[in-house]
């Protein structure tokens, strides 16, 4: 199945890929999230996800899944870790880096588990 047009490649939004349960998650522009299950009860169908807070999170940020979570780190537009609350449909904020002088995670490469 094939993203929704808002989603397209040329936003560089983060993705993930979490392999214990077989989801695809990718924070999209304009408050949007989707999530992809793929197995065959979900017949790999998109949920979407509107009126997520703090998606414009802009250029450089790296989506991971730690523990079956889904993390978005950095961003030269949102300067903080979130991650998505399954059950509230909404990115909480871990960490933000605004608050640590002269630090700006963008296009990080590494995350310490």
């Amino acid at each position: 199945n094939q993203l929704p047009f808002h989603f397209g490649a040329g936003n560089t939004q983060p993705f993930a890929i979490d392999n214990e349960q077989n989801i695809i998650y990718v924070c999209g522009c304009y408050k949007s999230m989707a999530i992809l299950q793929i197995d065959d009860a979900h017949k790999n169908e998109w949920r979407i996800i509107n009126n997520v807070s703090d998606t414009n999170i802009g250029l450089g940020s790296r989506g991971v899944v730690i523990n079956q979570q889904y993390h978005i780190i950095g961003g030269d537009l949102r300067n903080k870790h979130l991650v998505f609350n399954d059950k509230t449909e909404e990115l909480d904020v871990v960490h933000d880096f605004d608050k640590v002088p002269n630090l700006k995670i963008n296009t990080h490469q590494m995350v310490k588990v």
